[in-house]
């Protein structure tokens, strides 16, 4: 039994990591360009 809920709240995770990194990922990228390119000058 705990080691089905131990499954369940793994997979949950996952989905909710998954959720997160999709709405912000594009945001993230923005970020990152710009930082390089402050940094590279260009």
């Amino acid at each position: 039994m705990a080691r089905l809920m131990k499954r369940d709240y793994c997979v949950k995770s996952g989905g909710l990591v998954v959720a997160i990194w999709s709405l912000a990922g594009p945001a993230l990228a923005d970020l990152f360009e710009q930082a390089l390119s402050r940094v590279s000058g260009l």
